[in-house]
């Protein structure tokens, strides 16, 4: 039971990310792994980040690609040092690798699926994983980082 004023139930991401807005504008600085916010309308990735740099806060995700190393940091290191971004190689699925290593060592389908999920490799919802709308989600985070104006759909 709640003593103050709470939400009893958890909120969907899309909701989540949409609360970002007054937190930014009330300067309030938004860490977050979800990738929603940064590939949502290209107006919404811009909108945020000009939200955050006018209320002097942070808008932080660095986990969003290449679990938690510093790639998203080095790309906007390098754009603000005057270099540019002429290809990025990259391994954008970690749980998509596992589950090809696994294929491969002659495990079945749903058992690499399901360890996978057991070792926490996955999304919450495997399917994201398993349609390609993670890996998609990733790069349109490093392509935009790098900055291209894209959008979700042109990823596919």
């Amino acid at each position: 039971m709640c003593q103050f004023n709470c939400i009893s139930t958890v909120p969907a991401p899309n909701n989540v990310v949409h609360q970002y807005i007054p937190f930014l504008t009330n300067s309030v600085s938004v860490y977050t792994s979800s990738k929603i916010a940064n590939t949502l309308s290209q107006d919404f990735y811009s909108r945020i980040r000009t939200l955050a740099a006018q209320h002097g806060v942070q808008f932080r995700y660095s986990t969003n690609v290449g679990a938690a190393l510093p790639i998203i940091d080095s790309i906007k290191s390098l754009l603000q040092n005057g270099d540019s971004i002429e290809r990025i190689e990259a391994v954008l699925s970690g749980t998509l690798s596992y589950i090809f290593n696994s294929l491969n060592a002659g495990t079945p389908f749903s058992t690499a699926v399901l360890e996978a999920q057991k070792r926490g490799y996955t999304e919450p919802d495997p399917r994201i994983d398993l349609s390609g709308t993670d890996v998609a989600r990733k790069l349109l985070i490093l392509i935009r980082e790098a900055g291209m104006e894209k959008e979700l759909h042109e990823m596919r």
